[in-house]
This record gives structure tokens, C-alpha cells and sequence, in this order.
């Protein structure tokens, strides 16, 4: 103890050598006068600053019911950072001019009504935090501020933005949200450095299509303004940038039916109804079923359906998917067997919510690479496809529970997958010629079924049993559900009538099962109590037997 207090002594007569005391205690004379003004007689001046070279830096004065800031804070000219968060100040004095070395301004959560004009004189100001205020205006000296990089006065009545804000070259951060601003501040397309711009919870009725010309600008916020449309170009440009934009309730061309309207007229479908291809909830569209019609194209406001859940587009006539469909956030299914796609837009993996995705029979050849931002995805159908090869990142996603790509082109599979127990795969009629040894191990022992390759490899039906196609897909199974009982899952196109049998090894029957017809093609069969060991499933189209397998029960 000796040593330590002989260490912290000696520092302190250190400090005490190279520390001006004339203007050390004039600044914490200065403090304490704030302090007394505000009736904090008995607070302490050192506990609410920190210093360096003898001067105070930084003063801390949040939360503590200030009411005025004395003008003599202007003496703290060796002041980097001002707090004065959360008190009930109303204005900040002109002497704060005079604070040249001021990089912090945090005032935030008070009831100051205007900045004083000599703001601008503080050119080493780099952060201001204005949010919760009653300010209405900036002043024009705020363009000096040439080192400026983040401006944040959310929470004010601001109805516009002073046009001299243009000379702050170093602005990146711009946080304007819920304010009165009913047009664009037009001051924001000369803001070149701009990466991030929030204007939600304003009045704004529109956008210029010149934002889109800003270089660096990689975040916007729109949410919650006066927008009733905004160009399919400047949407495709706002996909990657923006939260999504919210039409405002007062337009009447964006309700959810007209949305629904507008997507039947574009193909053509004039006479068909709305209600009857749509389930609405309080007025929104919650679900939007377009199967079995002649759609051919998606127009994009597609993506202003918000409360939109289901999207049924099976056995239509779709090439191309449009990427305004990844702006449908709140989407959890999404179908769309038996179309033309060759592709699927790289937007639809901002589909984060997205749990059941069916693409069967298309003429698919890839998926996009960010698969694995899916990270809601339970099941995905894309048997019946081109499919080359998977994504390593669509078995990283932790949800994921089923995958079928059952007769498509794959000849490897992505080593992610060794990495997920829970997937339940199907891969039968690829050419799966090469696969690795360890996948082929994995596949065999933790998935508990057995794959089978086409005619053309070397090692074709590879392992101790191979899966019977039903109508071209496989039998696969069984697996645990959640309360550790084995259940028996069917891929396959089966009809009201199959009849499923489970057939134990001495040849007797089991248990019958008989299929209701599911959306998609999985069926689920709970096993109940059931010994361990292989088994024979069976699929009874009447009297004939269309497809078998052999399963092992563990």
C-alpha cells in the first residue's frame, strides 16, 4: 500500500506542476457559477467535468433540471463536449460562439425553441443532438459548420430545412424524422458526402427522382409521410436504401384493393373480382391467391401490399418475378409451383419473415447467393427445376427444417450442410455423381435415409436403400417432431384416395394412413409408439402399389 500511495502522490505533485492553476479554477469557478444559477448549490463542480491540461473539457449537466445557461459558459473555451441532455432549457446563450474547440453539442430532450446564430462560429463542431426539442428553424450560420458529420433534430417542429446547410461538406448523418416538413428539403440533393438521410413522420407528398443521384447515400427512412406513389424507378433504387415506404391513409389509389385491382387490370383480368381472390383483415389484404389465372406480369406495387402474408401464384404463366416483391416484408408464404421462372430476383431474400417458399416446376437454374438473409425459412419446394447447384448460405439458416430439390441438376452439394441435423432433404434424380464421401456419410447416418443418384454415375443408388418416386418425387422419412415421436414425412402429388401403409419386416401391415391433400406436397404421418428398425412404406392408388420405400425408424 506504501508503494501505491507513493506512485498516486508523486502523480498528483506531477499533474499539479503542469497544470495552469489560474485557469483551472477559473473554469471550475465558471462550472459552479451554472451549477448556482440552476439552485445545484450542492453539487459538487468536479463531479460534472473532466479535464485535461488544465482545463475543463468536457462538462456533464444531464438530467438535472437545468433551466439556464448562464452566459459565462462562453469563458469554457477549452471545451470538447457539452451535455446538457434532458432538463428544461428553453434557448442556449449566444457566448456559446466563443467554444471554437467544441466537437459534442448533446441537447437533447429539453424545450429549446431556436439555436443562437453564433452556432456557427463553433467550427470544430462535428456532432449535434438536437432530438426532442421545439425547434422550428436552424439558423443560416449552421452551413460554417465545415467539419460537421452527424446532425440529429428528430422531434421538433422544423417545416424547413435553412438552404446554407449545403456548405457542410462533411455531413453523413441527417435525421430530420417526425417533424412538420411537408415538402423535400430540396438542400439535400447538393449534400455529396450524405450516407444516411431519415425523414419518416413527416408531410412529405413526394420525392425527388434526384435523390437517387446522391453518391454515397446508403440509408434512407420514409416511413410514415403523405407518399401516394413513387416511381417504379426510384422504388428499384429505394429497395436496397430504404426501410419501406407506408402510403399514406389519406390516399385513396393505395388502399389494398386498388393495389389488387391494379395488378388484375395490368393482365388483363378486368371482369375478375377482388374479393375473390383476396382475404382481407380490417381492410387489409392478408392474404392474395392468383392460381390458376393468366398472370404474366407483377406490376410493382406489388410491394405497397404491407399486411400481405400469402401469396398464392401456382399454375400461372409468370417468367419473370419482379424484385418489388421483396419489399412484401410481412410475407411468410409464398407459392409459386408451376410457372416459367427461369430466376429468382435477388431482392426476394429480403424476405426475412418468409417460412414457406414453393417454386416446384419451373425452369429454375440457380438461386441467388444471400439465401441464408432468409432468416425465417422453414421450407423450401424446389423439386422439378434446373437447379446446377445450392447456395452455401441456404444451410446456414437456423429455422430450416425442410428442402426439396428433387430432379434437378445438382451434382455437389455445399459443405454447410454438414452443419445443419435439423434439414430434412430431399435430393433424389440430381446427378450427384462426385459427392464427397462425408456427405454421403452424413446423408446415410444423420438424416437416416438413403439417396439415390441417376443411372448415369458409377455409384448409382448408392447406400443400403433407395427412395421410390411418387408422380417424380421421393418418399422420405422419418424423423422426430418436437416431442421426440417419430413422424413419417411424404413428398409427393397424392391423390384424396392413397391409401399409405407402414409394413413391418415380417410383412405385416402396420398402420394405414390416408393422405388429405395439403397445400404444397408434404405430408405428415405422426407414428406414435413404434420400434426401432426398418420398415417399408408403401402408396396404394387403389388397388395398385405406385410407389415404395424402405425407412429406418430409430
Amino acid at each position: 500500500m506504501k508503494a501505491v500511495g507513493t506512485v498516486i502522490l508523486s502523480l498528483m505533485f506531477s499533474i499539479a506542476a503542469q497544470t495552469p492553476p489560474t485557469a483551472f479554477a477559473d473554469d471550475t469557478l465558471t462550472v459552479r457559477a451554472i451549477l448556482d444559477a440552476n439552485g445545484l448549490d450542492t453539487v459538487p463542480a468536479l463531479t460534472v467535468v473532466d479535464t485535461a491540461g488544465g482545463r475543463v473539457t468536457r462538462l456533464t449537466l444531464s438530467s438535472l433540471e437545468l433551466t439556464t445557461l448562464p452566459d459565462t459558459i462562453g469563458s469554457l473555451t477549452a471545451l470538447r463536449e457539452l451535455n446538457v441532455h434532458s432538463n428544461r432549457l428553453d434557448s442556449l446563450p449566444e457566448s456559446i460562439g466563443r467554444l471554437t474547440q467544441l466537437r459534442d453539442l448533446i441537447a437533447g430532450s429539453n424545450n429549446i425553441t431556436s439555436l443562437p446564430e453564433s452556432i456557427g462560429a463553433c467550427d470544430s463542431l462535428s456532432f449535434i443532438f438536437l432530438d426532442r426539442n421545439d425547434i422550428d428553424s436552424l439558423p443560416s450560420s449552421i452551413g460554417n459548420l465545415a467539419v460537421l458529420e452527424q446532425l440529429r433534430i428528430n422531434h421538433n417542429n422544423l417545416r424547413e430545412i435553412t438552404p446554407s446547410l449545403k456548405e457542410c461538406g462533411s455531413l453523413l448523418f441527417l435525421y430530420l424524422e417526425h417533424n412538420s416538413l411537408e415538402t423535400f428539403p430540396e438542400v439535400v440533393l447538393e449534400l455529396d458526402s450524405l450516407y444516411s438521410l431519415h425523414l419518416a413522420g413527416n408531410s412529405l407528398d413526394s420525392l425527388p427522382e434526384a435523390i437517387a443521384t446522391l453518391p454515397n447515400l446508403s440509408v434512407v427512412t420514409l416511413a410514415d409521410n403523405n407518399f401516394c406513389e413513387i416511381s417504379d424507378s426510384l422504388a428499384t433504387w429505394l429497395e436496397t436504401r430504404a426501410d419501406y415506404w407506408r402510403p399514406s391513409q389519406a390516399c385513396p389509389a393505395t388502399a389494398d384493393s386498388i393495389i389488387v385491382r391494379a395488378i388484375l387490370d395490368s393482365n388483363g383480368l378486368t371482369d375478375t373480382r377482388v374479393e375473390f381472390v383476396t382475404t382481407t383483415v380490417m381492410g387489409s389484404v392478408v392474404e392474395m391467391n392468383l392460381s390458376d389465372l393468366p398472370i404474366t406480369t407483377i406490376p410493382s406495387c406489388i410491394s405497397q401490399l404491407f399486411s400481405l402474408e400469402v401469396l398464392e401464384m401456382y399454375d400461372c404463366s409468370l417468367s419473370v418475378l419482379p424484385p418489388q416483391v421483396g419489399s412484401v416484408r410481412g410475407l411468410k408464404e409464398l407459392y409459386l409451383e408451376n410457372n416459367q421462372l427461369t430466376t429468382l430476383p435477388g431482392a426476394v431474400c429480403n424476405l426475412t419473415n418468409l417460412e414457406i417458399l414453393y417454386i416446384t416446376s419451373n425452369q429454375l437454374e440457380s438461386f441467388p447467393d444471400d439465401m441464408g438473409n432468409m432468416t425465417s425459412l422453414k421450407e423450401i419446394y424446389a423439386d422439378e427445376n434446373a437447379l446446377a447447384a445450392l447456395p452455401w448460405s441456404l444451410f446456414i439458416i437456423d429455422s430450416l427444417e425442410y428442402v426439396d430439390v428433387t430432379n434437378n441438376e445438382l451434382t455437389d452439394l455445399p459443405s454447410s450442410l454438414l452443419s445443419n441435423s435439423r434439414v430434412f432433404l430431399g435430393i433424389g434424380g440430381n446427378h450427384l455423381c462426385g459427392i464427397s464421401d462425408t456427405l454421403n456419410t452424413y446423408l446415410q447416418n444423420s438424416l437416416g435415409w438413403s439417396w439415390q443418384n441417376d443411372q448415369e454415375c458409377n455409384n448409382f443408388a448408392r447406400g443400403p436403400a433407395a427412395s421410390s418416386p411418387v408422380n417424380g418425387k421421393l418418399i422420405i422419412g422419418p424423423q422426430m417432431n418436437t416431442a421426440g415421436t417419430p413422424v413419417l414425412t411424404i413428398l409427393g402429388r397424392l391423390d384424396a384416395g392413397d391409401r399409405i401403409q407402414l409394413i413391418s419386416t415380417m410383412g405385416e401391415v402396420y398402420r394405414n394412413f390416408s393422405p388429405q391433400r395439403g397445400h404444397g406436397f408434404r405430408y405428415v404421418f405422426h407414428l406414435g409408439n413404434i420400434a426401432a428398425g426398418p420398415y417399408v412404406v408403401r402408396v396404394l392408388r387403389g388397388a395398385t402399389s405406385v410407389a415404395q420405400s424402405r425407412v429406418l425408424v430409430w
